[in-house]
């Protein structure tokens, strides 16, 4: 798979192979994949949302 990843990266790869590959699912950039994993797990909030923190605080311990 990920001979065929640099290979359509590149531009090399034909339409029909690419079209092949699609039809199952092939997902070509994992950071796409990652993203979209994420998005779901997140219940596809935008990231407008503001009903959850974006930033914590550094934790600062007490004597």
């Amino acid at each position: 798979m990920a001979d065929n990843r640099r290979t359509y990266a590149r531009g090399d790869m034909d339409a029909d192979r690419v079209e092949q590959l699609e039809k199952p699912g092939m997902v070509w950039s994992h950071f796409d994949g990652a993203w979209e994993e994420g998005l779901a797990a997140a219940g596809g909030r935008p990231s407008t949302d503001t009903s959850w923190p974006r930033w914590t605080p550094p934790y600062r311990a007490t004597e």
